[in-house]
Order: C-alpha cells, then structure tokens, then sequence
C-alpha cells in the first residue's frame, strides 16, 4: 500500500502530530480561567440570540463563538473542555504547516510543522478559550489555498480558497492584514503579466462577503473613546518581544533570525555551500515576507496614526511564516547530521523553557485561589464589591456561596452581557462607563451606609479609574482586616 519512504514520511507527521497533543493537552486546566475566557464561557451559555447581540461588543468577528457555541453543547462547560477546541484548531495548524512548508520542498514541511508543534506562542493560545487557534488555522489554510490558487485552474481550488479565506476574515479582525498581503501580491503578479485578472477578481468575493461584519465593525469604532482605550501604545521593544515569543525565548531568537536570513540569501558564494533556491520557492519566499512584514508593521504603525491596536497575540498567525522561513532555512544544509544539530538545539532549548516556566507558573489571573480565599472566609453578611464585570463571571464560573451579595463599581458596568442588546441597538454605550469615578465611589458609600454588612470585600482585577481612592476611603471608614495584593487581583477584607 505505502512504499518505504511514504511509510516513513507518515511516521514523521503522526510523530510530531503526537508530540503537538500532548504538549497541548498537559496541564490543560492548571491555569484558571482570565478575563477573555471568563467573557467566552459566559457568553457561549447565552441563547443564540442573546450572544449574537452580545458578540456586537468584541469587535472581533463572530465565528469562534458560534463555533464554541456548538462545541459545548455536546462536551460541557468545563475549563478543559471550552479550551479542548482550540487545541483542535491549533493540531489542525500543525498539520496544515506541514503541507504548506511542503509547497516548498518536503523537508521543509517537516521541520516547520515541528517549529509550530514546539512553538511556545502556539502551545500558549492552543490552551486558551479564545479564537487564537481558529485565527491561526484559518490564516494557515487560506494561505496554503491561496498559493495553489496563484498556480492552478482547478475548480476545487478557487472554492476552497474563497471559503477559506472568507472563515478567516471572520475568524478575527487581524485577518484583513494577511488578505490585504494576498491582495497587494496578486496586484503584484497581475502587473507583472503572470496572474489573470480575472483570478484577482476572485480574490475579492471573501473581502465583499466581509462586508456585514466590517459595517458591524464601523459602529463599534464609533463607541470608542480613543483616550480610554485599554491597549498601551507600543514601541520598538514590543517588536522585539513579539519576535522573542516567535522564538519560544530569547535565547534561541539569534539562532532563528540566522535561519531566517539564510532562507532569502541566494548568491553564488552562498550557494557552493548551501543548496540554491528555486525560481518557484522565490516567489513563495517574497510571500512569506509579505506575510510576516505587513501582518507586523501595519497594526504597529496604525497604532501611532489612529490609536493603539498592537499586542503580540493578535499577530499570532505571523509566527507562521517565521518558522517555514527558519524551515527552509534549514533545509538548504546539505550535511544532515547539521541539520539534526539545528532541530536539535531548538527543541531542547524550546522544551526546557516549557518545563521551568510555562507549565508550572501561573501566567493569568488565579482566580480559583482568589474565590476560594473569599468564600473559605466569608460569613452569611458578606458583600463583596468589585470594579469589573468578569470579576463576577469568576465567582460565578468557580463559587460555590449564594449568600454572598455582590456589588459592581461602576454599577452600568461594561461587559454586562445581559444589556448587550440595549447597548447596541442605542449607541448609548461607552467603554468609559467601565472607569470607576468619584460618583461611583459616593453611591458605593451611600449604600454600605444604608446596607451596613458585616465584613466587605473589596476585588480589583486590573484597575482603571479611581481605585486607589477607592481604596482608601474603604480603609477610613472601614477596618482593614487582610489584603493580599498581586499584579493582576488586588484583594481586601474590611470590618
């Protein structure tokens, strides 16, 4: 049935297909729920209806959600269980790596779907219940679809590509940098007379089947108070970062930029010692640093023109490209046993900095700790005041007490999702209602006054607005019992 090397070949991929599960299932419920997830699990329990409303205020698009939606019908609410399916996506990555780097040469397609199985910034967001994975995914199959689209007339294949891609702009809002670059490379191939027009027309049904969410998107941006917005401006050192996480650390970040330069260098000194680079793979490599360089630059440099928009996992889909690049960088050693030295160098590397710090140190918000704290100390006039709706979504995800009252500060507070339907249809909503203020503080004050509970505690989950007088008023009317402040939870008991 297989000859010898398809045998082989077959073993490699379910070798490393392998090694990706479980480095995505281990410890798969040690972190709690953060704040994005804690928003996912609730909003995925609401009716169809409900979360369509509800979705309006992600701005992201609505595709994972509905996906999710469906996922925890049949397998639960469970922490692990809402993460099972972006570890689905993310194997799905791993695979779909393998064929894409194959486009190159096979070797290449081996290695960069062992990068990606590795990939610190892949594990990360393959255990997470948010649409990292799906986006990755997503961006993976269009591009793949998209480089056999350039070269093929099959039917199959301009479908496949038009409905990846159109997934892929619903998958997050980042998309539209990736088909931006396919769009500006079809420009590029049409002016240089070895692309059709009529196949860059194609190329445009997925950005017209995007246009119900980019309305959607339009009122979204008109909430928004550019002078509240929560994403800090970046600078260079986030760049820098963002590459570090590529790289799994910055120890292995020299070693991959080396890899990466090797894959484009193609002069004659070069190549007497390192395999030449085909016409075909040049084209491809051009589109791989469209990919990397526009998916990277563009949000960065918009977040200085319009307002901070960069975080490093929103451009997630670009570690993709990095690693093919590092791939066929090192599939162009000729001596093997060099090139096993590479590979394996990378992963020892990659997999001790995943055993010492990434699986056993929390990196999000304990929350589990946190509810328990509360609860183990409560007694039955205990109210507990917090300053962000997702802190109650933890209560509500790993707590137990019913007797506990709990108080939102500010008290129209942003994520409710019960008003999510009123918000969007009046255009009242302001992401600056999520600020506490001096009015907050005055009506949380009045009403202790009036309720008078025994003990009060006060959760802060990453503080915006007035919380430090928040804070202090609390201590001079109040007796501080405990406090327990860490970077993310700032938690207080008063008497």
């Amino acid at each position: 049935m297989f000859d010898h090397t398809e045998r082989r070949d077959l073993a490699i991929i379910f070798s490393i297909l392998f090694v990706a599960l479980f480095l995505r299932v281990y410890q798969l419920g040690f972190e709690s729920l953060w704040w994005d997830e804690l928003f996912t699990w609730k909003l995925v329990q609401l009716s169809v209806t409900d979360m369509a409303f509800a979705v309006l205020h992600d701005f992201n698009p609505p595709l994972y959600y509905f996906l999710l939606s469906t996922w925890t019908f049949f397998f639960g609410y469970s922490t692990e269980a809402i993460r099972l399916l972006s570890v689905l996506f993310s194997m799905l990555s791993v695979y779909f790596v393998y064929r894409l780097g194959y486009l190159f040469n096979k070797r290449t397609g081996q290695i960069a779907s062992f990068l990606t199985a590795i990939s610190l910034i892949q594990i990360t967001y393959a255990q997470e219940a948010r649409f990292y994975a799906l986006f990755t995914f997503m961006s993976i199959l269009s591009v793949y679809y998209f480089l056999r689209y350039l070269e093929s007339e099959e039917k199959d294949i301009k479908i496949f590509y038009i409905a990846s891609t159109t997934f892929l702009l619903y998958s997050h809002v980042y998309a539209v940098f990736l088909v931006s670059t396919q769009l500006f490379y079809m420009i590029y191939l049409v002016y240089k007379d070895s692309l059709s027009v009529e196949k860059f027309k194609n190329g445009l049904i997925p950005l017209i089947l995007y246009i119900p969410w980019l309305l959607v998107s339009i009122v979204d941006l008109i909430r928004i108070n550019t002078n509240e917005f929560w994403i800090p401006a970046p600078d260079l050192d986030t760049l820098k970062d963002t590459i570090t996480f590529f790289s799994s650390g910055e120890d292995l970040k020299p070693l991959y930029i080396i890899l990466i330069v090797l894959s484009t260098l193609n002069f004659s000194l070069l190549n007497k010692y390192f395999d030449k680079i085909s016409k075909e793979n040049i084209l491809k490599l051009k589109f791989m640093w469209a990919w990397i360089t526009i998916t990277i630059v563009a949000p960065f440099a918009l977040s200085f023109v319009l307002q901070p928009i960069y975080q490093e996992r929103y451009v997630i889909n670009a570690s993709i490209p990095f690693y093919i690049l590092a791939s066929y960088g090192i599939s162009r050693i000729p001596d093997k046993y060099t090139q096993m030295a590479v590979i394996g160098g990378i992963t020892l590397i990659t997999l001790n900095s995943l055993a010492g710090d990434y699986y056993n140190t929390h990196n999000n918000e304990n929350w589990v700790e946190t509810v328990n704290k509360v609860e183990k100390n409560s007694t039955n006039d205990t109210m507990v005041v917090y300053n962000d709706h997702w802190v109650s979504y933890a209560f509500e995800k790993y707590g137990s007490n019913q007797e506990i009252e709990f108080v939102s500060i500010p008290q129209e507070n942003w994520f409710d999702l019960e008003k999510g339907k009123k918000y969007f249809i009046s255009l009242e909503y302001k992401p600056e209602n999520r600020f506490i203020d001096g009015e907050d503080i005055e009506n949380l004050e009045k009403e202790l006054t009036e309720r008078q509970p025994e003990e009060v505690w006060l959760v802060l989950s990453r503080e915006r607005g007035e919380t430090e007088q928040l804070t202090e008023n609390l201590k001079e009317k109040l007796e501080l019992k405990e406090k327990d402040e860490k970077p993310d939870i700032k938690l207080y008991k008063f008497e």
